[in-house]
């Protein structure tokens, strides 16, 4: 963007700040039944290989933002480095420091730094101090992406290797082959690259596939402006508007960019070692699979609306009853309901809730009482009022982002993912910069208000799926060792 340009986008963020961002209005909470499909398991299976049946028909792609740092992991160890005082956080690390997937990795670089004593006679201190800083296992300092997650008899791997995994059990398409995206860093690109590389070969060869990796950065054209408090500009040491990196929104233009006909998204924190991947591959093929069916069926009537053979709108409306849950399409026009299914789609695995009620899907109601299924965050809810707290407390479903998207029309070609989205579902974040509280604008969600046109469907996923580490204490336990 040119001075001119950036001026107004600076002017137009501050708005934001000053109006506050919009809360979405949910009608009710999607739940079985309404809004969330739930399979038998015949009909599971039957979705798992229909997708199986088409894949190398079709060019499919898995998406992976990967640009994060660690640092929320390593959060309050990372305090204790710089204040030397202990927390609960260093209490728990001393009592399962040998439990750790990568716990002789890190005796191997205490032994090489010259400071091993055994675990228990090393000091604490020194040991965080070499799992997160240069010289020592640098945690502090990498993607979530390069950190070791699972315990394997011979060796250690890392998040970018299992999803390799998965990209080949259910990511390859026609000729066997799969496309793994990865959103990254600029400072972590070559080390994300090489440790790809590094691992290829041996998944390629095992599973017989043809793995391409490519890479992304999110746009700076994209990136916000941060506040203080009182809804000033943050400026840096030179006295620039401080910018910053406008949240996993700003990757919407980076998922434009893809060429496939199937689209998995999934976080890079969430996998399994590959001894226990066969659920998460099972439903990705489900979900998959029930993609292609619905696509399939809009995209006839697409194609027999430009022949000029769809005279009755009847179908259309049966379509849309059928895949959105409402009724209210009776008094439109046939072209209004052709623009209406002639979007995007994304399929959305969703899980039980294990805890409190969250953000997660629901049914959210147009200015013309349109209703259309979304997820929605629990920043995003007014919790304030009485109505919407208690549709929220009434969710049975969380989001765990696992997604199978095609942004590809009956023609071959791709939507403008731009044109699909809610710009008025920004978020406000607070961060900290030198120390001191600031406000930061994000953009809507990647699978929330970026998504917020897309025809969506929800399926249930058991818990199986979802695996995610948010902390480094999410690393113990039997699921990231492989005996």
């Amino acid at each position: 963007m040119n001075n001119s340009d950036i001026t107004v986008e600076v002017e137009n963020q501050l708005e934001i700040f000053k109006k506050g961002a919009q809360k979405v209005r949910v009608a009710r909470a999607a739940v079985p039944g309404d809004g969330i499909l739930v399979f038998d398991t015949t009909e599971a299976h039957n979705y798992a290989q229909f997708y199986d049946n088409e894949k190398d028909r079709i060019e499919t792609a898995k998406f992976t933002p990967a640009s994060g740092a660690a640092t929320r992991m390593f959060k309050d160890l990372l305090a204790y480095v710089e204040t030397e005082e202990p927390n609960e956080a260093v209490k728990r690390f001393e009592k399962n420091c040998k439990q750790f997937p990568f716990s002789r990795l890190l005796e191997q670089a205490l032994k090489s730094a010259g400071i091993y004593r055994g675990i228990e006679q090393t000091g604490t201190l020194e040991i965080i101090k070499t799992m997160l800083l240069p010289g020592g296992l640098a945690y502090g300092s990498l993607p979530k992406g390069l950190i070791d997650f699972h315990k394997y008899p011979d060796c250690t791997r890392k998040p970018v290797d299992e999803h390799l995994v998965e990209g080949a059990l259910y990511g390859s398409g026609r000729n066997k082959s799969g496309l793994l995206h990865f959103t990254v860093s600029p400072a972590h690109e070559m080390r994300i690259r090489t440790r790809i590389e590094h691992m290829r070969g041996e998944v390629e060869a095992k599973y017989g596939v043809s793995l391409k990796s490519e890479f992304s950065y999110q746009n700076p054209d994209t990136d916000t402006v941060a506040v203080t408090p009182n809804l000033k500009p943050v400026t840096d040491e030179a006295g620039n508007i401080l910018f910053r990196a406008g949240g996993h929104g700003a990757l919407l233009s980076n998922l434009q960019q893809l060429n496939a006909d199937v689209i998995f998204i999934k976080n890079i924190d969430n996998v399994v070692p590959e001894t226990r991947v066969e659920d998460t591959v099972f439903w990705k093929k489900v979900l998959a699979g029930k993609l292609l069916k619905i696509q399939k069926e809009r995209d006839q009537l697409l194609k027999a609306f430009d022949m000029g053979a769809l005279k009755e709108k009847s179908g259309v409306v049966e379509f849309l009853k059928r895949y959105s849950g409402s009724d209210r399409y009776e008094n439109a026009s046939l072209e209004e309901l052709i623009s209406i299914i002639d979007r995007p789609i994304r399929v959305c695995g969703m899980v039980k809730n294990m805890g409190a009620p969250g953000g997660g899907p629901f049914w959210v109601a147009d200015k013309n009482g349109i209703e259309s299924l979304q997820i929605v965050e629990k920043t995003e809810i007014d919790i304030g009022e009485h109505s919407q707290n208690e549709i929220l407390q009434k969710s049975t479903h969380f989001n765990p982002v696992d997604v199978v998207c095609a942004i590809q029309n009956h023609r071959g070609e791709k939507y403008d993912l731009q044109k699909y989205k809610d710009k008025n579902r920004f978020f406000i974040s607070e961060k900290s910069f030198r120390g001191k509280p600031i406000l930061a604008l994000e953009h809507p969600g990647l699978w929330n208000g970026a998504m917020d046109k897309w025809i969506t469907l929800f399926v249930e996923v058991p818990e199986t799926t979802f695996n995610p580490v948010k902390t480094v204490f999410d690393l113990l336990g039997k699921v990231r060792v492989v005996k």
